[in-house]
């Protein structure tokens, strides 16, 4: 080992820090316990045949959910990616590894596991405040697991910087806005001309003044070949965006803030934030870019993740992951990242549509009694044929549900009441109206590995609900839709347990029960969570089909595949029903491949990634045109402007005929209307014309859960319209009651004294 030489003392307070600043830095240590739980969360569940390293800075395991252990598995890989492909690369320089505020991380113990080979000669060295690095540097002295592996050890004293050197590793105890006696502490264990370097930041810099982690970035371009390695949260649509609302106030609460997203808010920002400090190629895209990237994941390497842990938090881990970004950077001009990120922010502008949606909007708060998402929306009438919206099941503020919330449009206190026996709590479940035969609940969830197969029908004018046919298999994240304006639903896709997605297309009767469909066409690839709608018509039946009695059509469009990425497939969908025949459909794709020119002069642009959306919900208009609303699309958050989507089909072409925010920027509001977050919410399109959004919400990763607390209604229309949503503001919808379902026996014994108390009285409404 080089002789080290005297370094000033590494546990003093660092120059010209306040007394303020130090407990500053202080809590900004303290994420390292939160963070190195999870981690080992991870560790404990998604590693079980590797030595496990970070039970050794945990005091006690503990199981995290599996949206963090995900979370957390894949920030974990994409550094350890990282880190093998630079070790990996040839080169005749030693191989530095650099962990930039390390923390308690074991990215050398674990490297030295998995690519022995790789690590000969190769020297890790973590980075962080003396006091942080001096407890890490205890437990490698206490552990022989961590200190038996490497060679030439010796610890420094609590004075020198350098608290602990081997030839494999080094910890350097040291501010790193003290950036003289970080190359120092370099220069005494390695020749710095004579060394190739990644450094890596995880989430560790954007606690720093952004002036100070830009000096980081800007002097490790200075150490000759080096590659950088950033991983750290962003505001890819804004500060107001439900998920970026969330996780600043966390760290605000903490009083650790993240500094960088302020001045680089978007993967642009970064990747110029690179490149104006000293680096010649920089990459930056989106963690949830990564996760279905090849060059970070192979499909089967994805579907092994689900048999290890049972997951089906798709909507927050996409947002979640879009809110971070990661960052690779080279000094070498031979090492080209490749930028495909990039290309879809600017494919995003170049491909946003001539025409905006005129949306009105009216908000009504219903404050935290009708906390709800991944329910189901119904529709009733009372006695006087006034109409009433529901929100049936779904998640909780606690647990699923098993209950039904009630909106009404009107002032007074009309209301309904449903005979309360019926279908368990669940979510993930559909409803479909079959008009004078009810209203069908199929499927849904408990846990992801509990799926429903049960069904029941809602009879309006005897307002109680009645088990049916059940499905021929579990099902929940399943497509549903009424075929036309029959009593018949179509079932497509949807997950049967935890690993599999479901093949079939089923058909349901009421007078039969379930029928599976004879499938046809090649297109067709099993999803769940798609975007599954019937035009309003039926068709005339093919002339050589043997005379069916009717044919249906419809789309198929987006939705996820089984390992876990977005399903880039529009498809049209013809149902033919011949007598006592299996029911057929047939799936042909919807091409967007015509003239971009011609396209552009009928005020439509052809589609893009914004078009592939997983739980989005969608309502066909009589006009034909489809308006797709929220949900979650690969690689990037849905923008603002593009929350809500009207898709027009003519002639198998596809196109985005309008997009817009859901709420219109500069409309006129007596009060300001939050933004909503357009996950696990229930629409519904009312006699009258509105669009209804109920509930939704997401759990932010480990940042707490945002809950929409009101109920918006809208009216759109194309821009060309003569009558436009503002001349005729759509009516409030607010909520009413909650009505329980129950499965008790006295509810089946009382059932008809029930409804003649609950009758409503026409002189009260």
């Amino acid at each position: 080992m080089p002789k080290k030489t005297a370094a000033a003392p590494g546990s003093g307070p660092a120059k010209g820090r306040s007394t303020k600043e130090l407990a500053q830095d202080g809590l900004v240590m303290s994420t390292n316990s939160s963070s190195i739980v999870s981690k080992r969360s991870v560790e404990h569940i998604y590693y079980p045949d590797e030595p496990h390293f970070f039970r050794f800075f945990v005091s006690r395991y503990q199981r995290r959910s599996p949206l963090i252990n995900r979370g957390y598995h894949l920030r974990l890989h994409v550094i350890d990616v990282a880190v093998r492909n630079f070790l990996r690369r040839p080169s005749s320089k030693q191989k530095v590894v650099v962990n930039l505020g390390a923390g308690s991380d074991v990215v050398p113990w674990q490297c030295m596991t998995r690519y022995p080979e790789e690590c000969q000669g190769a020297k890790f060295i973590d980075i962080d405040f003396p006091d942080l690095m001096g407890k890490k540097r205890r437990i490698v002295q206490e552990a022989p697991e961590l200190h038996s592996v490497l060679t030439g050890l010796e610890y420094g004293d609590d004075q020198s910087d350098l608290l602990l050197t081997s030839n494999e590793y080094v910890q350097i105890g040291c501010d790193l806005r003290q950036l003289k006696r970080v190359e120092d502490a370099l220069s005494q264990v390695i020749t710095i001309q004579e060394c190739e370097f990644i450094f890596i930041a995880e989430v560790s810099i954007t606690y720093m003044e952004t002036e100070a982690a830009d000096s980081v970035i800007q002097w490790a371009s200075t150490l000759g070949h080096a590659e950088f390695c950033l991983l750290e949260q962003i505001l890819p649509d804004g500060a107001d965006h439900p998920f970026a609302e969330m996780m600043v106030r966390h760290f605000n609460k903490l009083k650790t803030p993240i500094k960088s997203v302020d001045r680089y808010p978007t993967l642009r920002a970064q990747q110029e934030r690179f490149n104006r400090l000293g680096w010649v190629h920089a990459d930056a895209h989106s963690l949830w870019s990564a996760w279905s990237s090849d060059r970070y994941l192979s499909t089967e390497e994805r579907m092994k993740l689900n048999d290890i842990e049972p997951f089906d938090e798709w909507e927050e881990m996409a947002i979640f992951t879009s809110h971070y970004c990661i960052v690779s950077a080279h000094t070498r001009p031979d090492v080209l990242p490749p930028c495909a990120d990039l290309r879809v922010e600017e494919g995003q502008q170049q491909n946003s549509p001539a025409s905006s949606l005129q949306v009105g909007t009216t908000y009504t708060d219903c404050g935290k009694t009708c906390l709800r998402r991944f329910g189901a929306p119904m529709k009733f009438q009372d006695q006087l044929g006034r109409e009433f919206l529901g929100n049936a099941c779904g998640l909780g503020g606690v647990s699923r549900v098993r209950s039904i919330d009630l909106y009404t449009d009107r002032q007074d206190d009309a209301s309904i009441d449903a005979l309360s026996v019926g279908p368990s709590s669940r979510m993930c479940h559909t409803i479909v109206d079959l008009g004078t035969h009810g209203q069908l609940l199929a499927g849904g969830r408990a846990s992801p590995s509990s799926a429903f197969r049960d069904c029941w029908r809602f009879d309006a004018i005897a307002r109680s609900w009645q088990k049916t046919a059940d499905l021929p298999q579990p099902l929940y994240r399943h497509s549903a839709t009424r075929l036309s304006q029959s009593s018949l639903a179509l079932v497509v896709g949807g997950k049967t347990d935890a690993t599999s997605v479901s093949k079939t297309c089923l058909l349901y009767q009421p007078d039969v029960g379930w029928t599976e469909c004879v499938i046809g066409g090649a297109e067709y690839v099993p999803v769940f969570g798609a975007v599954l709608v019937s035009y309003p018509d039926s068709i005339a039946p093919d002339s050589d089909s043997g005379g069916p009695t009717t044919a249906f059509h419809g789309l198929l469009i987006g939705g996820m595949l089984e390992d876990g990425t977005m399903a880039k497939q529009a498809l049209y969908w013809r149902l033919s029903l011949r007598g006592t025949e299996k029911p057929e459909i047939h799936f042909n794709a919807v091409s967007n491949s015509d003239d971009s020119e011609h396209a552009q002069k009928n005020g439509e642009w052809p589609v893009n990634s914004t078009l592939w959306r997983y739980g989005a919900s969608a309502v066909m208009g009589d006009d034909g045109k489809l308006l797709i609303i929220g949900g979650v699309i690969e690689d990037r958050v849905i923008p603002k402007d593009e929350e809500l989507l009207l898709i027009s089909v003519s002639n198998s072409q596809i196109r985005i005929a309008a997009t817009a925010p859901i709420i219109q920027p500069g409309a006129a509001s007596p009060a300001v209307i939050p933004r909503p977050c357009l996950l696990g919410i229930s629409v519904c399109a009312t006699a009258s014309g509105e669009l209804v959004v109920m509930n939704g919400g997401a759990t932010c990763y480990s940042f707490g859960t945002y809950w929409n607390q009101g109920t918006y209604s809208l009216r759109y229309s194309l821009p060309e319209s003569s009558s436009p949503p503002e001349s005729s503001a759509p009516v409030s919808w607010r909520f009413r009651k909650t009505v329980e379902i129950t499965d008790a026996a006295a509810d089946l014994a009382n059932a008809t004294a029930f409804q003649q108390a609950t009758k409503p009285d026409p002189a009260t409404m």
